[in-house]
């Protein structure tokens, strides 16, 4: 995919056995330096299946091997659309690298340990079901749809819900947990 440089962010990549990255700066309220990580974990049909993770990075250092990055943190830096069109691009650019990996992707808030850490420190006291869980995948997927079209034509979507034991095509409209990505051939 070829876009406009005002619409993304310049990225390095680098790669080791296990783990590739991107570093970008998002430039927003203050300067936040981003890391999107795949790291292999695992192997489906000879094809490398991949765990995606997006930090930001404390004190600005590439390194996500020593719990350098905060992949818990919403920065709302106020520079969404750039940041998701970057994540697009990089997406585009680890599959032309990658053709046959599959991603899998899930928000950082979704499990217990998020939940009882945000209703210790959260100011909104939610009664029930805790409102952040969950908030990270609600905005993948809001991008998602929102360019469906397009991710349609070059990939394939996978979507497990939080109640569901396998995954299923991907449906507009379902809050979905976890998200496999492959190319299309």
């Amino acid at each position: 995919m070829k876009l406009d440089d005002e619409l993304i962010y310049p990225t390095s990549f680098e790669k080791d056995k296990d783990e590739v990255r991107y570093t970008f700066v998002s430039e927003g309220k203050k300067n936040i330096t981003k890391l999107l990580v795949f790291t292999l974990i695992d192997e489906h049909d000879s094809k490398p299946i991949y765990n995606v993770g997006l930090v930001d990075l404390l004190g600005g250092k590439a390194n996500s091997t020593n719990n350098m990055g905060d992949d818990k943190v919403h920065s709302n830096n106020g520079d969404a659309f750039k940041v998701f069109t970057t994540l697009g691009f990089i997406i585009e650019d680890f599959f032309e690298k990658y053709p046959i990996a599959i991603l899998y992707v899930t928000g950082s808030d979704e499990d217990e340990d998020f939940v009882t850490t945000c209703r210790a420190t959260c100011n909104r006291k939610c009664k029930e079901a805790c409102k952040n869980r969950g908030k990270r995948m609600r905005g993948y997927l809001s991008m998602i749809q929102r360019n469906l079209s397009r991710i349609n034509n070059d990939f394939q979507l996978r979507g497990r819900l939080a109640t569901g034991e396998h995954f299923e095509e991907y449906r507009i409209g379902e809050e979905y947990t976890e998200l496999l990505a492959q190319k299309k051939p």
